[in-house]
């Protein structure tokens, strides 16, 4: 158990050390040396405040870009629709990233501190004036039923604009860019030409100036070797050791670890970043202390460390460096903790250099980042082949939306007593170049990015069309439960959005079932329980997906008010096998469900065996491949013609 006392934490100046040590030399005679450490604690001080606020700006342009972006889209979103309130809505949203632009525009411009960047604002400023008196007159003349002239007004001008802006903007980012890197050289510069002036000195020094000049050289070559918060080393002292190791062909018998504290943020949150970089420092005297004689760990950033480690000792570096105990004293109370490490592992090959290490063991760590089981992950080549791919479904999916490449399948529910079609669940389908996309290609990766929420309302939005469309034929509809991502619980319009959607098709809400899994519950019950009241008194059923799968179902199923229980497939794994156990377990939770006043239905039902046995335990609702698998809207249409089931067994 490492103990972490409050307010541990004491970072070392190490210029003011050199500082001190010039003095003693000074105070002896030797006044040279006093001089050189002060100009290089200068050009120090000069290098951070360049690159701080260089990556400040950096930020803030990056910012405005991406902002930017969304307002371009919204303007043509805007001039897409007919609907008048989509168009309001829209347009009110546009005035908010509006004013954020502004807002990040001015704080780009508080951060400059001479005349040299004021040109790429002032021309930023100008062009974004533009952009925006374009959007307004097109915004009016759109609103004003001219679209004809809105379209031309925006055809000639937005994205010239916006090219414009971006180039402004591409310019600045090269500029500071450039200067980071002279910055960087001139620090290395500045230290070899210290270097050069002590050794000079050497034949007028004293012994004691011989001394300053081992203690000023030792402080110098910390700085630029370690890092100043944890005293680690830093990434550039690896990737020396890595070149080093490599000219002697001795880095094929390492294995890279790119290593991260799990919830560090969390740590950060509930004792405060001052404690949170006491626990930093305690964990890196462990990753200091697991390493041995040939390898080497470092600070990558924030809390993220890289190490070399010998392939055969890899498993004994990682075991030590797993799960960590800690005991942090605040305020004379005390509270334990587990730091837990997350690995991207790679193995190094004969050609592989420190670029290739660190691109393989990032996307390993992003694996475990993403997983909810694995903490450890080595890099698999595929691993470059799914970036490409996640990268293609980010860069593809606003053309595919725009060019409703997404298309609404229907998979029937079915009362398993009476065989006769009761439902269905809305499932989408990416149609790309003629083929379709299974959905596990592209969801995960667009709920990864944040875009799931637009692809959701998407689908929900089709639903709408589709249930009024077969009340025009004449054909009665049935339930559709639409799935929405727990990414919406986020946002706190979401209950209006969906039932503005409602209101907008006029859709009897009887026809809706809203789909939500239960592991939204967990990450925010609040919201999640809101939004079930909120649809319950809109007349809306509300239903939990993937039942069973996580760790608090029966306590989430008490306290949330929803209508539909879906259990997961996995509750029918070993049904067919006969076992008692798992036959037993699906009746008490079927009965559980149904004492509760829910409905309960079960997915993955493929089987006859097995919808028989869940209509044995009064089972009324069953999906899967026995009756269908997702159709797409005609061929549901046709089902709902013929309602009624033929089993045969297998």
């Amino acid at each position: 158990m490492i103990v972490v006392k409050d307010g541990e934490i004491k970072q070392k100046n190490l210029s003011l050390q050199m500082g001190l040590n010039t003095l003693i030399a000074a105070i002896i005679g030797i006044i040279a040396i006093s001089i050189l450490s002060y100009n290089t604690y200068q050009l120090s001080v000069r290098h951070n405040h360049i690159m701080d606020d260089n990556y400040a700006r950096l930020n803030y342009m990056n910012s405005i870009s991406s902002k930017l972006y969304e307002h371009e889209a919204l303007v043509f979103r805007h001039m897409a629709t007919e609907d008048e309130e989509d168009r309001a809505r829209l347009q009110r949203r546009a005035e908010v990233i509006e004013d954020e632009i502004d807002w990040l525009l001015k704080s780009f411009s508080e951060t400059l501190n001479s005349g040299d960047y004021e040109t790429y604002y002032h021309s930023i400023n100008s062009g974004l004036r533009s952009y925006f008196s374009n959007v307004d007159m097109i915004f009016d003349l759109s609103n004003k039923g001219d679209v004809k002239t809105a379209v031309y007004y925006m055809q000639s001008s937005i994205s010239a604009s916006v090219q414009k802006i971006n180039d402004y903007m591409t310019s600045y980012n090269t500029r500071a860019n450039l200067e980071m890197l002279e910055a960087k050289t001139d620090m290395q510069k500045a230290i070899i030409s210290a270097r050069r002036v002590a050794a000079a000195s050497l034949v007028m020094l004293s012994f004691f100036t011989i001394i300053s000049l081992i203690l000023c050289l030792r402080i110098s070559n910390r700085m630029m070797n370690r890092d100043h918060m944890t005293e680690t080393l830093n990434f550039t002292k690896l990737s020396q050791y890595a070149d080093k190791l490599k000219r002697k062909d001795k880095l094929k018998d390492y294995v890279g670890v790119y290593a991260n504290i799990k919830d560090f943020k969390y740590i950060n949150q509930n004792y405060g970043s001052r404690r949170g970089d006491a626990i930093l420092i305690a964990y890196v005297k462990v990753l200091d202390g697991a390493v041995k004689k040939g390898e080497i760990v470092s600070r990558y950033g924030g809390d993220s460390f890289v190490a070399l480690i010998l392939r055969e000792r890899i498993n004994e570096f990682l075991s030590a460096i797993a799960t960590i105990p800690m005991r942090l004293e605040l305020s004379g109370k005390s509270a334990d903790i587990e730091v837990i490490t997350r690995c991207g592992l790679y193995d190094i090959g004969t050609n592989d250099d420190i670029r290739e290490i660190i691109n393989g063991m990032t996307l390993a760590l992003n694996e475990a980042r993403n997983s909810k089981t694995l903490d450890r992950v080595w890099f698999r080549p595929e691993m470059y082949d799914d970036m490409m791919a996640e990268r293609g479904v980010i860069a593809e999916f606003d053309r595919a939306v725009k060019d409703h490449e997404f298309s609404v399948y229907y998979q029937p529910k079915v009362n398993i007593a009476t065989r006769e079609l009761s439902g269905c669940e809305a499932l989408v389908r990416w149609i790309r170049d003629g083929k379709v996309v299974p959905p596990d290609d592209f969801i995960p990766i667009l709920e990864q990015e944040g875009r799931v929420t637009q692809l959701d309302f998407y689908v929900f939005e089709q639903v709408c069309r589709d249930i009024k469309d077969w009340e025009r034929q004449g054909l009665t509809p049935v339930r559709v439960s639409s799935n929405f991502s727990k990414l919406h619980l986020r946002n706190p319009r979401f209950a209006a959005e969906v039932l503005n959607l409602i209101e907008i098709y006029k859709v009897d809400p009887d026809y809706i079932e809203i789909e939500l899994t239960e592991s939204s519950g967990y990450e925010n019950f609040r919201a999640l329980s809101g939004f079930v009241e909120n649809m319950r008194l809109a007349g809306i059923q509300t239903s939990m997906d993937d039942f069973g799968t996580g760790y608090s179902s029966l306590s989430l199923l008490k306290d949330l008010d929803v209508d539909v229980v879906k259990l997961d497939k996995t509750f029918l794994q070993g049904i067919e096998e006969g076992s008692k156990t798992d036959e037993k377990m699906v009746e008490n939770v079927v009965h559980m469900i149904k004492d509760l006043d829910r409905k309960v239905i079960c997915e993955g039902v493929e089987t006859v065996e097995q919808a028989e046995f869940l209509k044995s335990v009064d089972c009324v609702m069953a999906q899967g491949y026995l009756y269908d698998k997702p159709l797409p809207k005609e061929e549901f249409e046709k089902r709902m013609l013929h309602p009624i089931y033929e089993l045969k067994r297998a």
